[in-house]
């Protein structure tokens, strides 16, 4: 059985602070499970993702490829199956009050 260390990291909300969560964790070798109910958003990820790697690899901020990097995060729609078997579930969702 493995450790909750060693599961994915879901990350609920694939907005601009979503986004710096998955990378955050990404950036630490956590698996990382990005969902969005807007699939817009979602595909918007690969770009915004690259976007924000190559100016962190422009500062000399990243230990490794950002393709590395990059590869640890999957957007998806489903909600269930960002959060099934993971070892914590961030949630950033947009909220109105």
């Amino acid at each position: 059985m493995s450790t909750p260390a060693q599961r994915p990291v879901a990350v609920i909300g694939a907005g601009s602070i979503g986004l710096a969560f998955a990378l955050v964790f990404a950036r630490a070798g956590r698996a990382v499970r990005l969902y969005d109910v807007d699939r817009e958003r979602l595909r918007a990820v690969p770009e915004a993702l690259g976007a924000r790697l190559a100016d962190l690899a422009a500062f000399d901020l990243l230990d490794e490829a950002p393709a590395e990097i990059a590869r640890r995060i999957t957007a998806t729609a489903e909600l269930a199956a960002s959060v099934r078997d993971a070892g914590y579930v961030q949630e950033l969702s947009l909220i109105h009050i």
